[in-house]
């Protein structure tokens, strides 16, 4: 099994068109890496963790914040200096028997 090693988050980015505002998300744990098809090859994820991070991007909408993070995902995050990270509590995901701490981030307005 492999982990990620990094992750970098640009949230700037989130916020260059505000009409078509950007929702995302982040999550950690392991997934099964896998390699499938003959002529055209793709790598495929699989995993408790890929469902996670799926609703955890609709909990984008539903909790009306652009940048949503698992505790899980927070504990790997680096360089949050300048960032606003909003404890939102325990979640409820569909699909999920047990609630996810969720934090939000959003960037600090720049003085």
């Amino acid at each position: 099994m492999s982990r990620v090693g990094r992750t970098v988050v640009h949230l700037e980015c989130l916020s260059l068109f505000p009409q078509h505002p950007t929702l995302a998300n982040a999550h950690a744990g392991p997934v099964i890496a896998g390699e499938v098809g003959e002529s055209r090859r793709a790598i495929v994820f699989h995993g408790d963790v890929m469902n996670t991070a799926s609703r955890l991007e609709g909990a984008t909408r539903d909790l009306e914040r652009q940048f949503l993070v698992s505790g899980d995902a927070l504990e790997h995050l680096e360089g949050l200096e300048g960032y606003a990270v909003e404890d939102l509590g325990l979640q409820r995901l569909r699909g999920r028997d047990a609630a996810v701490p969720v934090y939000a981030v959003t960037a600090q307005p720049k003085n």
